[in-house]
């Protein structure tokens, strides 16, 4: 058997291996992630195993090599007391692995919006993000299909979020949920970055993102995949990926091309519900100005 050693893991993973009843089963696989579903556990169940560097999920470990992975999907999973065990082919060691909070704050610094649009754009074309920057620079939105699908509700959310009404921001979200290619699509994360931004905005901010809550989960039960429901079920409750996690304490440029550095345009994805929910969420004049 394969054994690899964690060096790091989410504190939200930590308490789910101890919460676990043992048993599991292997979602998908990827070239550096393997998704695991922890029985019994519901969305609160799911951990992910990366490949070294940033954990690009809440409930993520991150171990100091990787192997192959090819044909663990389905493949039984056992949590032990000190690791991991995909099929009896591959064991995750535990012991030694440094347990890191990336546990949202309950306020954080409002980004310099206009500032983050202008670096990000210069490096990213696809996903949701260059139609929220023009959104939020009252500027035409891109053409293509996945940006003309997604404006209108971009909006309708952007001006619910500013009017602090949950009911139309779980309405606006359902347009959002499930749109666009992959396992995390780009309406899922941009609405984990917009639930991220909510929460981090102080503590009536929470609050709206709290009352989306059971509206928004109910939706993405029919409409998108189990896994993005894992991770909006994981922003609910203040979790976040690492590069997410550290662009909110610190929103610089290096923060800023951490996130943009997870996934396809994941970290894009993010970035545009994260500064769409910070910009509507602005409480003084002040704040808006900067925002814009």
């Amino acid at each position: 058997m394969e054994t690899l050693r964690a060096v790091r893991l989410t504190t939200e993973a930590a308490r789910r291996l101890r919460g676990s009843r043992g048993t599991g089963r292997v979602h998908s696989a990827f070239a550096r992630t393997l998704n695991v579903e922890l029985d019994d556990l519901g969305n609160a169940g799911w951990v992910s195993l990366h490949g070294p560097g940033p954990i690009p999920a809440p409930f993520g470990i991150a171990s100091e090599g990787w192997a192959e992975t090819a044909g663990l999907e389905g493949a039984p999973v056992r949590v032990e007391a000190t690791a991991v065990v995909l099929d009896g082919r591959l064991r995750i060691r535990l012991d030694g692995a440094a347990v890191q909070n990336t546990a949202l704050p309950a306020r954080a610094p409002l980004p310099p919006v206009s500032e983050c649009i202008t670096r990000a754009l210069a490096g990213v074309t696809g996903g949701l993000l260059p139609t929220a920057a023009a959104l939020l620079a009252v500027d035409a939105p891109p053409t293509d299909t996945l940006a003309r699908m997604a404006a209108p509700a971009l909006a309708r959310l952007y001006a619910a979020t500013s009017a602090g009404k949950a009911a139309d921001c779980v309405a606006a979200a359902r347009a959002l949920l499930g749109l666009g290619p992959g396992l995390t699509p780009a309406g899922d994360d941009c609405l984990v970055g917009w639930l991220a931004g909510a929460w981090t905005a102080g503590d009536d901010a929470r609050r709206l993102g709290e009352a989306t809550g059971p509206g928004l989960l109910a939706a993405a039960t029919d409409l998108t995949g189990r896994l993005s429901t894992a991770f909006l079920t994981a922003a609910l409750n203040g979790e976040a990926a690492e590069p997410l996690h550290g662009f909110a304490l610190a929103p610089n440029e290096r923060s800023l091309a951490g996130l943009l550095a997870l996934g396809a345009t994941s970290g894009a994805d993010l970035l545009a519900g994260y500064l769409l929910a910070r910009a509507a969420l602005a409480s003084s004049t002040e704040e808006r100005w900067r925002c814009r």
